[in-house]
């Protein structure tokens, strides 16, 4: 009996002699993985994205950090993307000798507003996410000036769905937005005027559609289909 207690003592030292020594040894680990961020210096930064290599825009911001220590290069890129509107997640990994890679997730932009001299890339919630010289996307012309981050307001979002919808029935990317109403051109020869704001725009989408099917079936000779009121005027 009084080996098996000076078996079980022994055993016991043993463990908080091993947790000691690990715990002292984590520490060790943690202040030298902090000391060497102090004195790393980053001479290469690797930035990319679902979609290949990062933006210029952010690429020329992360880019003016090289040569700086690998903790102060940290803490500078995650305070520029965390106030990027067009990032939804990061990640940052250092690489041996001298490089930190940089991985980001890019917002996807859905819709985008055109204005006099740029397009507004938006996400599906009506957030600017990025500017550009070209947009390939369903698309409203209007006179709006607004940045990144900021959000496009209600009817400017409705009438961005009322586009989605158009191009993928018709393949119709533009329509012009004038106070509260959306107007486009299905062909060189006719066009829709959409209220903006007042009913589903689904709903919408489906009047337009019965219309312009009835139109074709009948071969009419309409050069307009008008939308804001409760009965469609053909003119």
């Amino acid at each position: 009996m009084p080996q098996r207690k000076l078996l079980l003592s022994f055993r016991n030292i043993v463990k908080k002699i091993l947790i000691t020594i690990l715990t002292i040894f984590l520490i060790c680990l943690v202040v030298g993985i902090i000391f060497a961020s102090f004195l790393i210096k980053i001479k290469n930064l690797e930035c990319l994205t679902q979609y290949g290599d990062c933006s210029k825009d952010i690429s020329e911001k992360i880019e003016s950090y090289k040569g700086y220590s690998l903790y102060s290069v940290r803490s500078k890129i995650k305070l520029i993307l965390n106030n990027e509107k067009s990032v939804s997640k990061y990640a940052l990994q250092f690489k041996l000798p001298d490089i930190l890679r940089i991985d980001l997730l890019i917002k996807k932009p859905i819709y985008c507003i055109k204005t006099s001299d740029k397009f507004l890339l938006t996400s599906d919630s009506g957030q600017i996410i990025s500017i550009g010289s070209e947009c390939n996307l369903p698309r409203i012309n209007v006179n709006f000036d607004k940045g990144t981050g900021d959000y496009i307001g209600d009817t400017n979002l409705y009438a961005l769905k009322i586009m989605q919808g158009i191009y993928e029935i018709y393949q119709v990317e533009e329509g012009v937005m004038t106070k509260n109403t959306l107007t486009v051109k299905l062909n060189p020869d006719l066009t829709v005027i959409f209220p903006v704001g007042s009913m589903d725009p689904a709903a919408m989408l489906g009047a337009l559609r019965l219309i312009y099917t009835k139109i074709e079936n009948e071969g009419s000779n309409f050069s307009e289909i008008d939308l804001r009121f409760e009965n469609p005027v053909l003119r």
